[in-house]
């Protein structure tokens, strides 16, 4: 009987250390990384939102796509070096770099505490981005997509902020005034498309700027600090750290079958 006891510790013992293992890697991806964000100039135009009080803000901005180029600090989990992303917030101006933690959708809310979030606003930038940001790119100081780029921008602001229909609509609570007009007729057609819809679970990744990126605290306003939103980059271990964690849970599966035949 003690015997079996000791092994049943032992098995105890292998079994929590190779799920640690793997729960260590996954933890390991919540330290900080240094984005560098590229954006462009060519669409220029003025937001109109409320703010959580309620009161009506104006801001002359710029409508572009970003290019997140890892710099530093912890490495992206899918091991690439760079994501196209888009803002959530409204900064006045983009970073040229900050410090950036993943969060889930559930958490940001509290992220966004001077802009007024729509119920369903995540989920439904989450399915717009999925849809439209596949032909946007960035590569050798060269942008593919500069108006889709910019029209999703608008679009997904407007599923945040506004009434989600029209990126024009006055009556809304955000909207867009002094922009291209095709710029403008694009983002409604995404708006108005099957995309526009809030699908549960979506496969993308929330990027959260924290102390001490580069974010306008000279401003003094909370929503110029930039929440983007990016392409699912789950963690993936490396080989050898999931062929250890599979080998002990193997090893796990055997031991207790031998015991349960005894």
């Amino acid at each position: 009987m003690r015997g079996v006891l000791k092994s049943g510790e032992a098995l105890r013992g292998v079994c929590v250390g190779a799920v640690a293992s793997l729960v260590a890697v996954h933890c390991a991806n919540a330290a900080l990384t240094r984005l560098n964000l590229n954006s462009y100039n060519d669409f220029g135009l003025t937001l109109h939102y409320q703010s959580q009080g309620g009161g009506q803000t104006s801001l002359r901005a710029r409508a572009s796509a970003l290019d997140a180029t890892y710099q530093n600090g912890d490495a992206l989990p899918f091991g690439g070096s760079s994501f196209i992303g888009f803002s959530l917030s409204i900064p006045e101006l983009h970073s040229h770099s900050g410090l950036f933690d993943s969060q889930n959708d559930s958490s940001l809310d509290s992220e966004l505490p001077n802009l007024r979030l729509n119920s369903e606003g995540l989920l439904r930038a989450a399915s717009l981005y999925e849809h439209f940001a596949t032909g946007i790119s960035y590569a050798h100081g060269r942008w593919t997509g500069k108006e889709e780029g910019a029209a999703l921008q608008l679009a997904i602001w407007d599923v945040l902020y506004g009434d989600g229909s029209a990126v024009n609509n006055p009556r809304s609570a955000f909207y867009v005034s002094g922009a291209d007009l095709l710029l403008v007729a694009r983002a409604n057609q995404m708006l108005s498309s099957s995309a526009n819809q809030a699908q549960p679970n979506p496969n993308v990744t929330f990027w959260n700027e924290r102390p001490p990126g580069h974010n306008h605290e000279s401003h003094g306003r909370a929503e110029f600090d930039d929440v983007l939103i990016g392409p699912s980059l789950s963690a993936i271990p490396e080989a050898g750290t999931y062929f250890a964690g599979v080998m002990a849970l193997l090893y796990c599966g055997m031991f207790w079958i031998r015991h349960r035949n005894k």
